[in-house]
């Protein structure tokens, strides 16, 4: 392979991990916003069924960057295997070796289901 791919493989690792982190941020912001719109609507005594459209809307989006995660962290363990897959050394680009760890990966996986359970009904 040509020395631009392996320039390319560079840029997109690089890439990879705060595109990843933004989800996740993303996700925490977007708990928090719903947190905070519950917890001042009872602290004002406003009705519970005020706002409740925009409050659903809120938790779907929450659930969809959940979702999204989940994508992110099953497109790592592929992204993992590409290296090899174009004639470079996997070990240039990072420890693959438990590529997602089993503490990431999404529900339905086998491992570590109760977090992304907390998560979603966060």
């Amino acid at each position: 392979m040509s020395q631009d791919v392996a320039v390319a493989a560079h840029t997109v690792r690089d890439a990879f991990i705060p595109a990843e982190q933004a989800a996740d941020l993303a996700a925490a912001r977007t708990a928090r916003l719903l947190a905070t719109v519950l917890e001042q609507r009872a602290a004002t005594g406003v009705a519970m069924g005020t706002g409740v459209p925009m409050i659903r809307k809120i938790a779907k989006s929450l659930a969809a960057q959940i979702e999204a995660r989940e994508e992110f962290v099953m497109a790592h363990k592929l992204a993992a295997e590409l290296p090899a897959t174009m004639g470079l050394d996997p070990t240039m680009f990072g420890d693959a070796s438990d590529c997602p760890p089993p503490e990431q990966r999404p529900s339905g996986s086998g491992a570590n289901q109760g977090n992304v359970v907390a998560i979603r009904a966060a």
